[in-house]
């Protein structure tokens, strides 16, 4: 649901960068418990409490994974998200596809949207809204709204059947 965005930390895009570029290496990011036992609260809290419908970490492949594969697993199989990219460092591809630690693409009701900020507030972790879920497309916009990806949620699914070497012509 849309709401003000918070800068994503900077993590590493081994997945991204591999299929980009053909190269291995990179430090992983920086692993903090005490962030991740707080996040995952989060979630157990929000999923038992019936305001987070859906969670999917950002550690294979980034925000930009997350959603294409949330996006092919819902429901109603053929759910999309309009999702804009929070301010932050770093190019665009790097903030889509970073895979830092203690990060999770949850989707909830828009009734729900002031327990899971409460809750999140409570547990010290940080909440960003990016977006909706909504359409038969996966749209992700950079800050300033310029499209970085738009693509037809069947396309996507052909995409995603085969590899991501497909969608980036490597």
């Amino acid at each position: 649901h849309p709401g003000k965005a918070a800068p994503l930390p900077p993590g590493g895009a081994h997945e991204y960068v591999w299929v980009r570029c053909g190269r291995e290496g990179g430090q992983p990011p920086a692993i903090s418990l005490a962030a991740e036992a707080a996040v995952q609260a989060l979630c157990r809290e929000g999923i038992l409490g019936g305001f987070i419908r859906s969670a999917h970490d950002l550690s294979d492949g980034g925000l930009g994974a997350a959603l294409a594969e949330a996006c092919l697993a819902s429901p109603s199989a053929g759910l999309g998200a309009r999702v804009r990219l929070p301010e932050g460092p770093g190019r665009a591809d790097g903030r889509l596809f970073g895979e830092g630690a203690s990060r999770i693409l949850v989707s909830a009701p828009p009734e729900a949207e002031g327990r899971l900020r409460e809750a999140a507030e409570r547990l010290g972790v940080g909440l960003a809204g990016i977006g909706e879920a909504a359409g038969a497309r996966l749209r992700v916009d950079a800050p300033d709204g310029f499209p970085i990806l738009d693509v037809e949620l069947g396309a996507l699914r052909a995409a995603w059947s085969g590899a991501l070497n497909e969608v980036f012509g490597s």
